[in-house]
């Protein structure tokens, strides 16, 4: 039984997110707050351009449509996996994430695939502020940054277990079960631990509740401190009782719960000011 629950895991593994769109929505509102206004302007331009604008845009107010963009935009990477006018290749599917082994008993790991979240932030940050880049590619690189380090801030998007009962990684956690429904997974609990409230007006108000950073964590700039910050994340909060060795089903109890969504919530307003100062560095 247990096998067959792997298996059927295995094939929603691709479909893992990292944090819900509310968690990226809130990642963004974080930033946009801590965008200087000329950067603000910027960045309202380019999203002006995408075609995928007015959507963004849609049903909010002028004076709020730039705000509810950049919302709304750090989404995007993840809704463009359901929609077939994007091919595969243009989905990138690969960037969302970086699998840093670790072994709990001695099991044989294997090194993180490349390209990976890590490789791809560090080359868009270089797209997004250099002279030479279109105002196309820079548009692109904002919204795929806009997301990604949200994603990197996900404990589960920088780690992978290996373990003598899933000795080829547990995929972030979306292999390790929760219940017997092969979408009930680790990795599915920690995208929602913040919530699954709506659109635009929640995130800023969860963003407004959010602690704020300690100023010399949020100056850090360095993308792989942030995938290194993930994988202890994931191996003191993550990898913790209830949850065990081998796919489970394991059940998380309220303390678990309690402290998922405190760390989530650090993690989030701690990607959101890095987000900003990413971009004021990039764009000023």
């Amino acid at each position: 039984m247990r096998r067959l629950l792997v298996v059927a895991l295995v094939l929603w593994a691709g479909q893992a997110r990292a944090w819900n769109p509310h968690g990226h929505r809130v990642v963004a509102a974080v930033a946009h707050a801590r965008l200087q206004p000329r950067v603000q302007q910027r960045v309202a331009a380019l999203l002006a351009s995408r075609p995928e604008y007015r959507q963004w845009a849609a049903g909010v107010p002028p004076a709020e449509r730039d705000r509810a963009a950049f919302l709304r935009a750090a989404n995007w990477a993840d809704d463009i996996r359901e929609l077939p006018a994007y091919s595969e290749a243009q989905k990138h599917k690969d960037w969302h994430y970086i699998n840093v082994p670790f072994s709990i008993d001695g099991t044989r790991t294997r090194p993180p695939a490349v390209p990976n979240v890590e490789t791809q932030i560090r080359e868009l940050r270089r797209q997004l502020a250099a002279p030479g880049t279109s105002d196309e590619a820079k548009s692109s690189a904002l919204v795929w940054l806009l997301h990604l380090v949200g994603d990197v801030h996900m404990p589960l998007h920088c780690v992978a277990r290996f373990d003598r009962l899933l000795p080829q990684g547990d995929r972030g956690g979306t292999l390790i079960l929760l219940s017997a429904d092969p979408k009930d997974h680790l990795h599915g609990f920690w995208d929602r631990a913040l919530g699954d409230e709506g659109d635009v007006r929640m995130a800023l108000a969860a963003a407004q509740a959010l602690p704020e950073p300690p100023a010399a964590l949020a100056a850090i700039a360095d993308e792989k401190v942030w995938v290194a910050e993930g994988v202890e994340a994931a191996k003191r909060w993550v990898y913790r009782g209830p949850v065990k060795a081998g796919p489970g089903p394991f059940t998380l109890d309220p303390v678990y719960g309690r402290d998922a969504r405190a760390i989530s919530a650090q993690r989030i307003a701690l990607a959101g000011a890095r987000l900003a100062k990413l971009l004021n560095e990039a764009l000023r």
